[in-house]
């Protein structure tokens, strides 16, 4: 399934290809809060919300780096 605009992602196989991640990362970030919702067995995403999912996680202090 490919993008049906440049922003929406529809299909596992779209936001894997945006990401450039494997199945398996994918879905350990979705358990862990990636911004997709799946309806009717269909994975959906848009694009500025993963960007941001992304610069949220990248930019807070874990404890490590305390």
């Amino acid at each position: 399934m490919i993008a049906s605009s440049n922003k929406i992602l529809i299909g596992k196989q779209a936001i894997m290809d945006y990401l450039q991640m494997t199945e398996i990362t994918v879905m350990k970030f979705i358990r862990r809060g990636l911004p997709v919702r799946v309806i009717d067995n269909r994975y959906y995403a848009h694009t500025d919300n993963l960007d941001r999912y992304f610069q949220d996680l990248t930019s807070k202090k874990t404890e490590a780096d305390k």
